[in-house]
């Protein structure tokens, strides 16, 4: 498919500029800038730009963004249920129900000790409501960041994590989001008799023992337990 391309059939006419407006209008929907869309694609922010403009994406792009949006490709280049949806006043009002808005934190914790939100870095992604809430409590799961090497090489420099805050009962062989005072780190957790071990994946970064007796508990805190964590090309 071409830029700006239009053709017609019995049922179906594609017009590649109305083809940008939904793109557009699902994303605001979903309360996504188009900084973080790119981000949630892993693509450049003008490649959302043209999008939105009317350029037609290949067909594994299509795919990709239609996924994202939680609609269909045949939804995003003919339109057939958005002129019935602004007619009932609830465009794609479906997607909120389909799809979590899960907000990205700095490893950084509030008052509460809760990793505090960072909607002016990168905003909330979204994911399917039903993937997450098989893996865990989607109104506690949080995305952040993770820098350097001791978790090589299941996650590397740079990667971003989810993190489910609810689950703070440890289970050896999981990954997990630990403060110790106001730092926040991401390591194999297990216990022995009075102590946390917080291991990393590097063979050469040594295990952390920390004391988990009454003088030391509130300044170690498992914060929530990684259940995945994803990439961007470089």
């Amino acid at each position: 498919m071409g830029q700006n391309a239009e053709f017609s059939s019995k049922k179906n006419t594609l017009n590649s500029q109305d083809f940008g407006k939904r793109i557009a209008a699902l994303r605001e929907t979903l309360g996504m800038s188009q900084n973080g869309f790119a981000r949630h694609l892993g693509l450049a922010l003008s490649s959302v730009q043209n999008y939105e403009k009317g350029k037609l994406p290949n067909g594994e792009g299509l795919i990709k963004i239609a996924k994202t949006l939680g609609c269909s490709a045949d939804f995003l280049l003919f339109g057939n249920r958005w002129e019935d949806d602004q007619k009932h006043g609830h465009p794609r009002a479906d997607l909120k129900e389909r799809l979590v808005l899960v907000s990205k934190v700095r490893a950084k914790l509030n008052a509460e000790g809760n990793l505090i939100a960072n909607d002016e870095f990168a905003g909330r992604f979204a994911f399917r409501n039903d993937w997450l809430s098989a893996k865990g409590d989607p109104n506690k799961m949080v995305l952040m960041d993770f820098f350097g090497e001791s978790m090589e090489p299941a996650i590397r420099d740079g990667d971003t994590v989810l993190i489910d805050q609810s689950q703070v009962e440890t289970i050896i062989g999981r990954i997990y989001a630990v403060s110790i005072d106001e730092e926040v780190m991401v390591k194999y957790v297990e216990k022995k008799p009075g102590k946390l071990v917080l291991r990393s994946a590097n063979q050469q970064w040594g295990d952390i023992e920390v004391d988990t007796g009454e003088d030391q508990a509130e300044s170690v805190k498992i914060i929530g337990r990684v259940i995945w964590w994803c990439r961007e090309a470089r």
